[in-house]
């Protein structure tokens, strides 16, 4: 295959669905080539960020009688003494707790498996787009600037990917606390020294953030991300948590 073709395999690659002659094309490969080593870095976090996307789901009100249904018409089988008695025998109740657990477990599964499965797809879209920017700069035309955490984000770090024509980027940035109320915001440093305000955004539950950069980068001097109280700031006016 292509360095093209391989590279496309790579988000696939970071969900453990490659098997046979591909995935050690693609493991060979990756042996040899640093953009799509760090492609598949910035793939394999944003893939784990998905294990924490599905939102709490709030069970029907009809869910309790159902459930109280199916636990009366579940036949209960007898109690027979072991046959050399060890401990006490747990009593009746534990054993009528355990088949309402049982029932549940089933009956919760099918009623938000179709919702979860659809919120689920809708990341995995999400993950594909991310995906095609990182792609595109996956190239040995683009720059790696990394970005060392500061002040409250001392514990953070971040990668800048800018492509070769420097009119597209990426920031994946790991450790970020979560704000509260506050946003982070990406400023850009040119020649005059002058922070220029790029994109506001906010981490995931992991600490993780993907940002898309469009923007002129001709004149880019370094890059920095501050905590604001809120976004479209002309100047920061926070802390310092990331800089170039």
């Amino acid at each position: 295959m292509t360095h093209d073709e391989l590279r496309d395999l790579v988000p696939i690659y970071a969900l453990d669905a490659l098997d046979g002659d591909e995935e050690l094309e693609v493991r060979g490969h990756l042996e040899t080539c640093q953009p799509c080593r760090m492609l598949l870095e910035s793939d394999v976090q944003a893939a784990a960020s998905l294990a924490l996307a599905a939102e709490p789901v709030t069970p029907p009100a009809a869910l309790r009688s159902r459930l109280m249904t199916a636990v009366a018409s579940t036949p209960q089988a007898p109690s027979l003494p072991p046959a050399v008695p060890l401990r006490p025998r747990p009593p009746v109740t534990w054993e009528r707790l355990s088949a309402l657990v049982a029932v549940a477990a089933l009956i919760v599964l099918g009623a938000f498996s179709y919702r979860q499965t659809r919120h689920l797809h809708d990341q995995a879209r999400k993950l594909a787009a991310q995906n095609e920017i990182f792609q595109a700069l996956a190239s040995p035309l683009a720059t790696a600037v990394p970005m060392t955490g500061t002040g409250p984000g001392v514990n953070a770090s971040a990668e800048l990917y800018v492509s070769g024509d420097k009119h597209t980027a990426g920031l994946v940035a790991r450790g970020l606390s979560d704000p509260g109320k506050n946003v982070y915001q990406l400023w850009l440093i040119g020649n005059n020294n002058v922070p220029v305000p790029v994109q506001a955004f906010r981490p995931d539950e992991s600490g993780l953030a993907l940002v898309q950069i469009r923007t002129n980068l001709s004149n880019m001097q370094g890059m920095a991300v501050t905590v604001e109280a809120r976004a479209g700031n002309s100047t920061p006016q926070g802390s310092f948590v990331l800089k170039s």
